[in-house]
């Protein structure tokens, strides 16, 4: 994967997430984002894992649905566990700025 970022998003917070994608594109900017970034045949939770290993930070799309999703707070968990640094967007204030900005914010 090679340094990417890893997006970790709630399911209701898909189409948020495909903006962000689409930002990280247009800087060049390699990410990672599930189900998009799964290769066939690959375990789900064997693919996250490594993928948060690999990454230099997860970017969490924080919402009122995120922080009810079981799927991210175990991404944030393994972040955690791999000492990623864990950057919040909040999608409440969402605002289609630069990637340099979202890292300025204090971690999560």
């Amino acid at each position: 994967m090679g340094q990417a970022f890893f997006i970790s998003y709630s399911s209701e917070d898909a189409g948020q997430a495909q903006e962000i994608c689409g930002l990280l594109k247009g800087l060049g900017a390699p990410y990672w984002i599930a189900p998009d970034s799964i290769m066939p045949g690959e375990l789900y939770p064997v693919a996250i894992a490594q993928a948060i290993r690999e990454s230099c930070a997860v970017l969490l799309l924080f919402s009122r649905f995120s922080d009810q999703s079981q799927d991210v707070m175990n991404e944030i968990g393994l972040a955690r566990n791999h000492q990623k640094r864990v950057v919040p967007i909040r999608l409440e204030n969402y605002r289609p700025v630069t990637l340099e900005y979202y890292l300025g914010v204090p971690q999560w």
